[in-house]
């Protein structure tokens, strides 16, 4: 069975102005079924998903002809869709940051699905993590193809990278998770607004949200196992600084070592917590307990 639209199930009913999104009857009959979301990007293409029948379309308006979920897909991989990112799962799309407004517009936000249907689009998988559903919204969490997303902002609000984690159907071979960076700016911790004198470095966003909702200390989900200049820079305001990351393994391990003789030289109160889970795997009390003892 086909898993994309035709072009007359869709491209006729796309918004005609950039950034807009309409959302049409498709599948299902009844009153609040109208679940066919269509969205005209900044660039002229037009995205289409069915939150029922989970059937999606790609039409590139300006070349003026539909391309298949499945091609876009293949485009991506061989890297010749100059919309798309490319190969691998981080992917450095060099456009500059991109205003958290627009950046919720591109796809269907969590806050305004019914959790019946967020449900559907795997939205449980948070939960593993202690990630309660008051906390979702105010996380910008959002779906768009095939993947639920989560912003990383700097200092003026505007989405300067992405986290995309994909939670049904994933294939074989094909990434769990997804990350592109519209611009080198660092972006700012969780709990920024609010003052602390230390802040636990994590490996991925997740970890570091339960961090900062556990504790009230500032947490930065490094997303991956380095640290840049950029970084470095938001790092050293700090009087106290953890690394915690997920050290199952050697090269983790040597990692962390790495990004503590580097942070040392800027914060002397650097250390590293391991021996653990990640935080997204332990209870508040878990994580309290092991920074409680891990701060100076």
């Amino acid at each position: 069975m086909r898993d994309y639209l035709r072009r007359e199930e869709f491209v006729p009913f796309a918004p005609k102005e950039r950034g807009e999104q309409v959302h049409i009857h498709h599948c299902k009959q009844g009153h609040n079924n109208d679940r066919l979301y269509i969205r005209r990007t900044e660039d002229d293409t037009i995205l289409a998903f069915c939150h029922h029948c989970s059937k999606r379309g790609v039409y590139r308006d300006t070349a003026g002809t539909l391309v298949s979920h499945k091609r876009a897909v293949e485009q991506r991989k061989e890297g010749n869709d100059t919309t798309a990112v490319s190969r691998g799962e981080t992917s450095e799309r060099k456009t500059g940051p991109i205003s958290l407004e627009d950046w919720c517009k591109d796809g269907v936000m969590f806050k305004d699905m019914t959790f019946e249907d967020a449900s559907k689009l795997g939205v449980g998988w948070f939960f593993q993590y202690r990630i309660k559903l008051e906390h979702l919204r105010p996380l910008y969490l959002k779906y768009r193809d095939g993947r639920w997303w989560l912003p990383c902002v700097d200092s003026t609000l505007n989405v300067v990278v992405e986290i995309g984690r994909k939670v049904n159907n994933l294939k074989k071979g094909e990434p769990k998770w997804w990350i592109n960076k519209f611009d080198t700016a660092p972006w700012i911790p969780y709990g920024h607004g609010k003052i602390s004198s230390l802040v636990v470095l994590t490996e991925d966003i997740i970890s570091a949200y339960r961090v900062y909702k556990a504790t009230g200390y500032h947490a930065y989900p490094l997303l991956g196992t380095s640290v840049n200049d950029a970084i470095l820079n938001v790092l050293k305001k700090y009087d106290e600084v953890l690394i915690w990351l997920d050290d199952d393994n050697m090269e983790v391990k040597n990692n962390q070592l790495k990004i503590l003789n580097k942070v040392k030289l800027l914060v002397p109160e650097a250390k590293v917590i391991s021996g653990y889970k990640q935080p997204k795997e332990l209870t508040d009390a878990s994580i309290n307990a092991i920074i409680s003892t891990s701060t100076k």
